[in-house]
This record gives C-alpha cells, sequence and structure tokens, in this order.
C-alpha cells in the first residue's frame, strides 16, 4: 500500500483495542450476573441477607458509610474507620460525580434516563477487568438503587 496516511500497524492495533474494549465489556456483564446469581443462591440456600455485606450498608449524601444494624453500624465507624473524613470525602466526590452523569444525561435526553444507560454505566464500573476505581462501590449502589425503583 502505497498510501502514506495508512499505517497497517496502527489498525490493526486500534482493531485490538477495540476488542479488547468489547472483552471488558462482557466481563464486567457476566461479572455482575455471576454476582447477582451467587446472592440470590445464597438467598435461596437460606443465607440470611444479613451475612451479605452488600445488603447490609448503605451511603449518606456526606460520603459516609452506614448500616441500620446497629453493631454493624458500629463495627464501620469504630473498627473499620470507614468514616473518617479522607474516605468520607472520597465517597462523597464520586456520589457528587455519578448524580452530575445522571443530570447531564436527563438535560441531553430532555427527559427520563433509561434504564439500559443506568446498567451500562453500572456495569462500566464494575467491569472486573484490572483494579476497580477506588470508592466506585458508591456508584454502584447508587446505580442499583435507581434500577430498583424502575420497573424491569
Amino acid at each position: 500500500m502505497n498510501n502514506p496516511g495508512f499505517h497497517p500497524i496502527f489498525t490493526i492495533s486500534n482493531a485490538i483495542a477495540a476488542a479488547l474494549t468489547r472483552l471488558k465489556r462482557a466481563r464486567g456483564l457476566l461479572d455482575y450476573i455471576r454476582r447477582a446469581l451467587v446472592l440470590a443462591r445464597l438467598v435461596e440456600l437460606g443465607v440470611d441477607r444479613q451475612i451479605i455485606v452488600e445488603t447490609r450498608i448503605r451511603y449518606e449524601a456526606d460520603g459516609s458509610i452506614h448500616s441500620d444494624d446497629e453493631e454493624f453500624d458500629q463495627q464501620l465507624e469504630e473498627v473499620l474507620n470507614l468514616n473518617i473524613p479522607f474516605l468520607k470525602n472520597n465517597r462523597k466526590g464520586i456520589l457528587d460525580a455519578i448524580l452530575d452523569w445522571w443530570r447531564s444525561e436527563k438535560r441531553r435526553l430532555k427527559g427520563p434516563v433509561p434504564r439500559e444507560r443506568f446498567e451500562r454505566e453500572r456495569n462500566r464500573r464494575i467491569d472486573g477487568v484490572g483494579d476497580l476505581e477506588p470508592c466506585c462501590q458508591v456508584a454502584v449502589w447508587w446505580l442499583e438503587q435507581r434500577l430498583a425503583r424502575m420497573s424491569a
């Protein structure tokens, strides 16, 4: 090929990068489905939902993490020290970012954000490949709260 702007190596690397991105998204969805199935199976087997940490916590607007279970809430606060200012500020930043995303999507779409967009954003944050974004569970929790309010 004599086209001076054509670089076959860049075209191949772009194709590989695109394929890896699609694979990463698919893995994220599979990881989410796997976690949901494990949770459903644990509940089916009679495992108390209180044992599963993700079902026991909630995040507040100030970035603090709490539980309705007083003993567990005390452990979050005093043993794990999860509500120190640094961690609260990090979680609040993530929460603010996901709220900004939601508001901008609503403005861009000129209406409610469809369920598929919430699912895609959630899956993007739990893609299961490499390191997770710090405090990403705050955004995942918020997105799952929104999804639970929507009809399936």
